[in-house]
């Protein structure tokens, strides 16, 4: 695979083939970038280019996008879900157990990886910018479901209140 057809492959798996959103996402024209996934003129991409697709796409990992060497992306991603009931956060399964780890275990593997690749300088400051805005909008939508939780049980109070009439 030759590095016009890596980049037909981000704006695939990443911009589901919309071709203007990845121009706009990397702050080029959409002629510039017609030019260089086009069938008609397939030009290479500049350094800019693809620096502005490293740094804009954290995901990616550069050497693929180079070389075409290792993964696409960066690191696996673990589908994490909050298990309420159990009060822990699943994380998918491991050789085919299922990972459970608590509330409190997972912010002290968090915040331990955080230092540990912060101190290794593997965390670029658009990974840490990311995180914090996610575990802002974590911490709104927490509040959200909290509240139409509230909702759901005064309901239901009423609800019972209604039927015991």
């Amino acid at each position: 695979m030759n590095i016009n057809e890596r980049i037909q492959c981000i704006v695939d798996q990443f911009f589901s083939g919309n071709k203007a959103a990845f121009a706009k996402c990397i702050k080029v024209k959409p002629t510039t970038l017609s030019n260089i996934i086009g069938r008609e003129r397939a030009s290479k991409p500049s350094s800019e280019i693809l620096e502005s697709i490293a740094y804009n796409i954290p995901e990616l990992n550069p050497d693929w996008l180079l070389t075409g060497q290792g993964d696409m992306l960066r690191m696996k991603e673990i589908g994490m879900f909050i298990d309420k009931n159990k009060g822990a956060i699943n994380t998918g399964t491991v050789g085919g157990h299922n990972v459970n780890i608590t509330g409190s275990d997972y912010e002290k593997i968090i915040d331990k990886n955080r230092i540990e690749l912060t101190s290794k300088g593997a965390v670029s400051e658009v990974y840490l910018q990311k995180i914090t805005s996610l575990e802002s909008e974590i911490a709104k939508l927490e509040s959200v479901v909290k509240s139409k939780n509230e909702v759901i049980e005064a309901l239901k109070d009423h609800i019972a209140s209604l039927k015991s009439k």
